[in-house]
């Protein structure tokens, strides 16, 4: 229950019963909203108390990235450091951690179509998952390719970059231990 409280304690829900989006305040920051590397470790929760809350927490980065108002080839790291305004970086200055926010977007993204074809069987459930990898209105899909193709390009020897996790930590130590036996 602690571990629920704690993981709700900091989203807003928005919009209407229709079209709800939820939003995330990062409470240890100065009001980054919508954190990629926050929303990571939570992931799990969403899609065990109510997958639908994952996508409706994924989908206001997902909606301001396909707009075009994001210049960088990679995730963004949040949509904003002025909560409740998610306002973005239109300058692409936000905190530099392109190989991390790729792999948490394509991994949650994942998660989201897995649940479509768990619950939904055959083709529904292909169909929901297309549909929602697309984005009403928009083909999204681009997002989702050109992330994968930043890590293609960098994961294995990422520049130096910040990193929240320790596995990223481990990951960028092994990257340039490969850089030192081979360059």
């Amino acid at each position: 229950m602690l571990a629920a409280r704690q993981v709700l304690g900091g989203v807003a829900f928005a919009g209407t019963p229709d079209n709800t989006l939820i939003f995330l305040k990062e409470i240890s920051s100065d009001g980054n909203m919508q954190t990629v590397d926050v929303i990571f470790p939570s992931y799990p929760f969403f899609l065990y108390a109510n997958p639908t809350w994952l996508q409706q927490l994924l989908e206001p980065l997902l909606i301001h990235q396909a707009a075009g108002l994001y210049p960088n080839k990679y995730s963004m790291h949040d949509l904003g450091s002025s909560y409740p305004n998610g306002t973005g970086h239109p300058d692409g200055k936000d905190e530099y951690m392109p190989v991390e926010e790729c792999g948490n977007m394509l991994i949650m993204g994942a998660s989201v179509v897995r649940n479509f074809m768990d619950t939904y069987p055959g083709d529904v459930g292909r169909q929901k998952a297309a549909a929602w990898i697309n984005g009403p209105g928009m083909n999204r899909y681009n997002l989702w390719k050109q992330w994968t193709g930043y890590l293609v390009e960098f994961s294995l020897l990422p520049a130096n970059q910040c990193m929240y996790t320790i596995v990223s930590e481990f990951k960028r130590m092994w990257a340039d231990e490969i850089a030192s036996e081979h360059g």
